[in-house]
């Protein structure tokens, strides 16, 4: 089947394991999780579960998993981030070269980054509106 989109999704925590989930039914978009913890990675591919943080949720046949970072971003058509705050900025120094400036990414991650000069926080209720016109956003993005 060819697909119409292309969503990687860079954490396949708790939450990005819900925007897998939530992005698979639409069926003409494939869903590419990435992560660096190899048994989330086989399970999903083997099981289509994340029992480790999802294990009622059954997902769909469009979703597969890596923990290689460039495979899921290689034909990416939107790529939402769902990486730990503190490891971001890292992970794209580090993989520059896989990103397409022209493909949206997404910031999903919630949290704060601490420093020795200032932390920086977002209070709940911004959070949440943030995250519900999001979810509104890609959900859009894929119909």
């Amino acid at each position: 089947m060819e697909h119409e989109s292309v969503v990687a999704i860079l954490g396949a925590g708790m939450y990005g394991t819900s925007l897998a989930h939530v992005a698979s039914f639409e069926k003409k978009s494939k869903v590419i999780l990435f992560d660096i913890l190899q048994e989330c990675i086989d399970d999903i591919n083997k099981n289509h579960k994340n029992t480790k943080y999802h294990p009622t949720i059954t997902l769909n046949e469009n979703v597969t998993a890596t923990t290689v970072l460039s495979e899921a971003l290689k034909n990416a058509t939107l790529v939402l981030c769902c990486l730990p705050v503190q490891v971001i900025p890292d992970v794209i120094e580090n993989n520059k070269q896989f990103f397409n400036p022209k493909v949206p990414f997404c910031a999903c991650s919630k949290g704060m980054i601490v420093s020795k000069k200032e932390v920086r926080v977002r209070n709940h209720k911004e959070n949440t509106r943030r995250r519900h016109h999001f979810l509104r956003v890609v959900w859009t993005f894929l119909c």
